[in-house]
C-alpha cells in the first residue's frame, strides 16, 4: 500500500505491508530516504490499538451526541492538530460547524499570518542564500538537511539564528539568549542577505511575533519563506480551518481550569503527549464535564476518555494530505472509519450526513484542483496564497513585554541557576515516544561539573529535581541544556535550571 510518514509535515512516500515498510524511491519528496522516525514506523504502528465492537460502538457515539447535544454549544471545543487526513479533518470542521464552533488547530494563534504553504523543497537546493531560525534539521528534519546540503555544495551561504550552532550546515552563526532572544532578533543585522530562503519552525509554542519579525526580514530582502511543522497535515488542516475565533491550546487549557469549556472533542490529538506541562493539562481535563476522544491507538489521552470513538490507524485512512510545500498527497488506505464516525454523530445530531466523496470534493476545491484528474504529487497546485506584503507589524509593546518576561524568568528561577533547559523538538516527542533518554551539554559545563564519564548529571529547577544520563555536544553554549525528550521539570519550552554533579550515595 501506498502511504506517506505521519512523522512531521514533510509528508516522505513510502510503501507498507502487513506492518512492514519499504521504500518508494520515486517519491518526490524523499526519492526513497526515510529519517530515523520513518524507519521506526513499524514500532509506531505496532502501539496498542483499542479494541472495541460495533455494539459498543454504536452506544459510544450515541453517548457522545447526547452530550453534544444538551451541552451550551459555547461550552465545547473541537481539537485537530492536522494528525489525520483533510477529508476527515473537513468533516470533523462540519461537524463544529452545525453546533456553531469551530476546529482549534493550535496555530489560530497565528491569525492570517501566511504559514500554511511554503517554497517547493528544489528552490532551498537551488538558493544561493538561507537563513536557519530556530531549526536543527539535522536533529528535527533530516531529510530536509539533505536539500540544504545541495545548496550547501553549490556555494549557498547559509546563515543561522538560533540558541546554538549549526555547525556542520551554517558558516554563520547568531547565537541568541534564550531569556531575551526576542528583542536580540529585532535588533539582528544582516548585511548583504539578500534574494535567499529563509526556513524555520513552527509549533504551538512560537511566539506570534517571532513569525512576523522573520517575515518581514523576508519581505525587506526580496526573499521566500517556508515554516516547518510537526504533524503530517499541519499545513492541510492551517488551510481548510479558518483563523477566526480559534484558541490556543493553552487558551483552551485555561478554559478547561476556568469552567469555559465543559466538553473537549479532541479528533487524533493528545494534549498530554503534545504539552509539556502534563501535570495542567491532566488537571484542565479533570475538571471537564466530558472528554471525547476520537483515535485508533491508546496513549496517556485515552486513559482521562469519558468516552472513546475508535477509528483506524493513519496508514488504513482513504484521504489527502498537504505536505509543508503545498504538495498535496493520497493516502492509498481505504477505510473511511473516521469519517463515518463524525457523520454518524451528525445524524444523531440531527445533522447531515458526510459522505467522503463530497468531502473529498470540497477538499479539492479549497486546494485549487478542478478534479482528481488533475490531482499530481508531482505537481504543486497554484492555490491562492497570503501576500508577503500583508500587515506583519510586530507590536509596539514587544520590547516592554519581552523585557518584563525576561524580568519574569530571572525572579522565578532559583538561586545561582544560569542554564536554560529546553526541548529539541522531533517527530518522536511529538508523537510520545521516549527516543531520546538523555541530555545534552556544553564540554565546558561537563568539566566544570567535573561529572563522570557515562554518568548522569543532575537537574533542579522550581518543578523538581531529576537525574539523567548527559551527552556532549560541541555546538551548545555553556548556559544551554538541550533535551529530545519530555522531562518533568520542563513545564516550559524554556525553563531555568541548576546542574550539579549527582552526589553518589
Amino acid at each position: 500500500m501506498k502511504t506517506v510518514c505521519p512523522g512531521c509535515n514533510l509528508v516522505c512516500g513510502l510503501y507498507i505491508d502487513n506492518g512492514n515498510i519499504d521504500f518508494r524511491k520515486n517519491a518526490p519528496v524523499n526519492a526513497g530516504k526515510l529519517c530515523k522516525f520513518g524507519m521506526k514506523l513499524p514500532e509506531y504502528y505496532a502501539q496498542p490499538q483499542i479494541k472495541s465492537t460495533k455494539s459498543k460502538m454504536s452506544k459510544a457515539i450515541n453517548e457522545a451526541s447526547k452530550i453534544l447535544s444538551s451541552v451550551d454549544k459555547s461550552k465545547v471545543a473541537y481539537v485537530s492538530v492536522g494528525n489525520t487526513t483533510c477529508e476527515e479533518h473537513l468533516a470533523f470542521m462540519e461537524l463544529a460547524s452545525t453546533m456553531s464552533a469551530v476546529v482549534n488547530t493550535g496555530f489560530g494563534v497565528f491569525g492570517d499570518l501566511p504559514i500554511g504553504v511554503g517554497i517547493p523543497l528544489e528552490e532551498i537546493e537551488n538558493a544561493k542564500n538561507i537563513i536557519l531560525a530556530f531549526i536543527n534539521p539535522y536533529e528535527q528534519y533530516p531529510l530536509l538537511t539533505r536539500r540544504i546540503l545541495k545548496a550547501k555544495n553549490n556555494g549557498a551561504n547559509i546563515i543561522n539564528i538560533g540558541f546554538f550552532k549549526n555547525r556542520n550546515l551554517a558558516s554563520e552563526n547568531y547565537i541568541l539568549n534564550p531569556t531575551n532572544y526576542i528583542l536580540e532578533l529585532l535588533e539582528l543585522k544582516l548585511n548583504g542577505f539578500a534574494n535567499g530562503v529563509i526556513i524555520s519552525d513552527l509549533h504551538f509554542y512560537t511566539n506570534p511575533e517571532v513569525v512576523k519579525i522573520l517575515l518581514n526580514l523576508a519581505k525587506s530582502t526580496n526573499s521566500k519563506i517556508t515554516f516547518m511543522k510537526p504533524f503530517v497535515n499541519s499545513s492541510g488542516s492551517i488551510i481548510l480551518s479558518k483563523p477566526d475565533n480559534q484558541k490556543s491550546i493553552p487558551q483552551i487549557l485555561e478554559g478547561c481550569i476556568s469552567g469555559d469549556i465543559k466538553v473537549l472533542y479532541l479528533l487524533e490529538t493528545d494534549l498530554i503527549q503534545i504539552m509539556p506541562d502534563e501535570s495542567k493539562v491532566i488537571s484542565a481535563l479533570e475538571n471537564l464535564d466530558a472528554l471525547i476522544v476520537q483515535q485508533s491507538t491508546k496513549t496517556p489521552i485515552t486513559e482521562y476518555a469519558n468516552i472513546l470513538l475508535i477509528s483506524e490507524r493513519f496508514f488504513e485512512k482513504k484521504g489527502t494530505v498537504v505536505n509543508v510545500e503545498g504538495r498535496v498527497q493520497e493516502n492509498e488506505g481505504i477505510s473511511t472509519k473516521g469519517i463515518q464516525i463524525i457523520s454518524n454523530m451528525s445524524l444523531k445530531l440531527n445533522k447531515n450526513a458526510l459522505e467522503y466523496s463530497d468531502l473529498h470534493n470540497k477538499v479539492l476545491t479549497s486546494l485549487n484542483i478542478k478534479s482528481d484528474a488533475s490531482l499530481n504529487e508531482y505537481e504543486i497546485p497554484s492555490y491562492p496564497k497570503t501576500p508577503l506584503n500583508m500587515d506583519t507589524t510586530v507590536s509596539e509593546t514587544v520590547q516592554e513585554q519581552k523585557m518584563q518576561s525576561s524580568a519574569s524568568l530571572s525572579s522565578a528561577s532559583l538561586k545561582d541557576m544560569e542554564t536554560s533547559l529546553m526541548y529539541l523538538y522531533n517527530p518522536f516527542l511529538w508523537h510520545g515516544v521516549n527516543e531520546y533518554d538523555f541530555v545534552e551539554l556544553n564540554l565546558d559545563t561537563v568539566k566544570n561539573l567535573k561529572l563522570d564519564k557515562g554518568g548522569m548529571v543532575e537537574l533542579i529547577s522550581n518543578n523538581g529535581t531529576i537525574r539523567k544520563p548527559y551527552k556532549v555536544s560541541l555546538d551548545i553554549p555553556n548556559n544551554i541544556c538541550i533535551s529530545r525528550s519530555k522531562l518533568p521539570i520542563n513545564i516550559n519550552n524554556i525553563s531555568p535550571i541548576k546542574l550539579k554533579k549527582p552526589i553518589k550515595v
